[in-house]
């Protein structure tokens, strides 16, 4: 195979005659197909050169800086500074016709030197993963618009404790940054790392494998992929017995409706568990302001409708439900994608009888392993624990009128003493009281006989000494009221 059957550019040929390269391998032209398509690949390669990576990626940058108005950003990570070296010193070796700009970026230059070098914006940048972590930090180097990101010796990762800023890079691109990983052998490491790269990933090479190396195959080890098969009419009342049994403090609720959504955000509400909703319908400032809600205030439950949680900047996930299936089953790839390792983190579909058996088949196509749940039992209120609750209510209460009572002083008993002295009413006889009022009359009469013969001789008595007063004369009131009359 030669290099004019693969159209390689001519610039770069120039450079590989340069280098005392002539003959073009099998790796050259599947890695050419598959830059062209631009497909995430896990790629094998041998130890004895750089060029089966390295030369599709030349031709590639060149090709398309050619075709494009601006060049391409690609960014490569080694897990040494020697091993930087070597691929900086081929690439300039080989590119050099062609004018392909690149800077090396490592722990043992100075560091004001390379920021001068980042900051002319070459079209590759070389590094290790802790000092491109840096200049991240400081605003002098970014991650968005990378159009690709290259790592090397994904392998000897582990070994040089370069795992942890590597994946905290890849984790940090762009869903639109193509992503390559190149390995000798796979290994505990490789497929640590092949866990959260994007879930179409290629796997070029590794044929003893077979179909047992990729992304998919990667989380099934690590995330539990679970599906309750629900009744007819009981999904929500299964979602709510699962929440309650749930220990994970952020779980997200995927649905294809907004209505559904709306209801579910009720329901949820109750529980003063803290939710909140987000669907495609919303503007993108109030996407960001109800997802900043959800963080600040510490709400568990996120509602999400119609989006895909990689259009969304999502972390510290325990659990993610579908309460539908999505249209692309591999939307269930990055939600295990997204969950962090550790203790029962899982991804729960909730399917009927219908969806069951497509789900399955389908599950099995891109090697997921999903595995069946016995349904949460339903908590029914017993109607006889009610007035038991009461019961234990009320008797409290009767203790603490009890002893209350001890503490206040006796009350006299009125039950057998009278309040009142009771007095017995005299009988009236009614003849008596005719006889005394007879008597009464008769003796008035009498008295008035004997008074009128001695007022007579008074009366006599006064005309001589002068005109006696009368009764009205005497008293002032009886004066004054015979005046007015």
């Amino acid at each position: 195979m030669t290099f004019e059957s693969l159209n390689i550019h001519p610039s770069i040929k120039k450079g590989l005659k340069d280098v005392q390269i002539s003959e073009a391998k099998k790796i050259h032209k599947d890695l050419l197909d598959l830059f062209r398509v631009q497909v995430p690949a896990l790629i094998k390669t041998s130890n004895s050169s750089l060029d089966e990576l390295l030369l599709p990626l030349l031709h590639y940058i060149t090709e398309s800086d050619e075709k494009q108005f601006k060049s391409n950003r690609i960014g490569i990570l080694c897990p040494t500074a020697s091993f930087a070296i070597e691929v900086e010193q081929w690439i300039w070796a080989v590119g050099y016709h062609a004018k392909i700009r690149c800077s090396r970026v490592t722990q043992r230059e100075e560091k004001a030197i390379q920021e001068q070098a980042l900051k002319s914006q070459p079209s590759i940048v070389i590094g290790d993963p802790g000092r491109l972590l840096d200049f991240i930090s400081d605003g002098i180097w970014q991650l968005d618009q990378l159009d690709m990101l290259v790592i090397f010796g994904a392998d000897e990762l582990d070994r040089y404790k370069q795992f942890n800023k590597v994946k905290k890079i890849a984790k940090s691109v762009e869903s639109a940054t193509q992503i390559y990983v190149q390995a000798q052998v796979f290994n505990a490491t490789v497929e640590s790392l092949l866990a959260f790269m994007p879930v179409h990933t290629k796997c070029i090479g590794f044929d003893s494998l077979e179909n047992t190396v990729g992304p998919v195959f990667s989380l099934n080890k690590r995330v539990h992929n679970q599906y309750y098969e629900v009744p007819d009419r009981l999904k929500i009342s299964t979602l709510m017995s699962h929440l309650e049994e749930s220990k994970n403090q952020r779980i997200i609720v995927s649905a294809y409706s907004r209505k559904t959504i709306q209801r579910l955000f009720k329901i949820i509400r109750k529980k003063n568990w803290g939710v909140v909703s987000i669907d495609s319908s919303l503007s993108e400032d109030l996407r960001s302001e109800r997802l900043s809600n959800y963080y600040d205030k510490d709400y568990r439950v996120l509602l999400l409708s119609g989006l895909s949680v990689e259009e969304r900047n999502l972390h510290g996930i325990g659990e993610v439900i579908l309460y539908d299936i999505p249209d692309d089953i591999f939307e269930i790839v990055r939600c295990m994608q997204l969950l962090d390792y550790g203790y029962k983190k899982q991804v729960v579909s909730l399917l009927y009888q219908d969806d069951l058996e497509a789900y399955l088949r389908v599950s099995a196509g891109i090697g997921l392993e999903p595995n069946k749940l016995s349904l949460p039992e339903r908590k029914y209120r017993i109607q006889s624990e009610v007035p038991a609750k009461s019961n234990k209510k009320y008797k409290v209460k009767a203790s603490e009128r009890n002893s209350r009572k001890k503490n206040q002083k006796p009350k006299k008993s009125t039950n057998n003493s009278t309040t009142y002295k009771s007095v017995e009413i005299p009988r009236v006889n009614l003849e008596e009281l005719e006889n005394k009022k007879k008597q009464r009359k008769h003796s008035k009469s009498q008295h008035a006989s004997g008074t009128s013969a001695k007022g007579s001789a008074k009366t006599l008595s006064k005309k001589k000494t002068g005109s006696p007063k009368s009764e009205s004369s005497e008293n002032p009131v009886k004066r004054f009221i015979k005046r007015l009359f």
